[in-house]
């Protein structure tokens, strides 16, 4: 072959001939169709992790609020109770500042995290407000069952007073 000449060969066999020929033609992947797979395979794995998020923050719940009738220490289980909930509104103030920093900067993260010092302010004094009203409806619903069964010796001259 070195003889100046060029030489075509057609041939219907790979150059090289070690890839074997397929029968039938490969089809095109439905790319349409493997989108609606990996978002479907997303959403699953997100569904799955919220469940099992859920279900765990459930179970810490639960295992909390029975401390006191578990160990019969009812003081314990007021302080975690009241330290988890102080982390938490840590945690939804942080968080409002982060998304208002991430949105506007700056000025949007002091927005944000102010409105939700307000939020949580007026949520504080409201539920301080609702204890208290509840504390007064059961003192004096007390006060009712004690001069009712006359234990209330001050006041009504029975001999329980005296």
């Amino acid at each position: 072959m070195a003889d100046g000449k060029i030489y075509i060969t057609i041939t219907d066999e790979p150059v090289g001939g070690t890839t074997p020929k397929p029968d039938t033609p490969t089809p095109k992947p439905d790319s349409n169709n493997e989108n609606k797979n990996s978002l479907f395979g997303d959403f699953a794995k997100h569904q799955f992790f919220n469940f099992v998020e859920s279900q765990a923050k459930q179970f810490i719940s639960y295992s909390i609020g029975n401390i006191g009738n578990f160990t019969g220490n009812y003081q314990t289980q007021r302080q975690i109770q009241e330290t988890l909930k102080i982390g938490n509104m840590a945690k939804n103030i942080g968080m409002a500042a982060l998304s208002g920093a991430m949105t506007f900067g700056l000025p949007g993260a002091l927005i944000a995290g102010g409105i939700a010092i307000a939020s949580t302010a007026i949520n504080l004094i409201y539920e301080d407000h609702s204890l208290t009203v509840q504390t007064k409806q059961q003192n004096r619903e007390i006060a009712m069952m004690r001069q009712l069964s006359g234990l209330d010796g001050l006041t009504n001259g029975s001999r329980w007073g005296a």
